[in-house]
């Protein structure tokens, strides 16, 4: 009976190293894994800076971008215009909610909505 107990524990004891050693496989694997994703990840966002450099040499991306900065000063005009006449009529906007709300917005950037 004893060398049966024996028996049982080294079954165990080597049932246990196993384990351990698929738990080393499976940790090394695991890090060779992380390792991968690393330097997909670092080589994706290379590819994403050299695409928005090649993007922004782009002649049509330069007529947008051009077109965009004049909207938004063109806006930037109308807002200072519609701002300096709420002020010079001498309402009392912070009273109408809905005016308020408008002479506020006014004072944004443009770019921003």
């Amino acid at each position: 009976m004893w060398g049966m107990q024996k028996e049982e524990r080294l079954q165990v004891f080597k049932a246990a190293i196993t384990l351990d050693e698929k738990l080393i496989d499976v940790r090394k694997k695991r890090m060779k894994l992380k390792e991968t994703c690393t330097e997909v990840m670092a080589a994706l966002k290379a590819m994403k800076e050299k695409n928005n450099f090649a993007q922004m040499d782009n002649p049509s991306f330069k007529k947008i971008n051009a077109f965009i900065a004049k909207e938004i000063d063109v806006v930037t005009v109308i807002q200072n215009a519609f701002q300096r006449l709420v002020f010079s009529s001498r309402i009392n906007w912070a009273e109408d909610p809905k005016l308020k709300e408008i002479v506020l917005k006014l004072g944004q950037n443009p770019a921003c909505f």
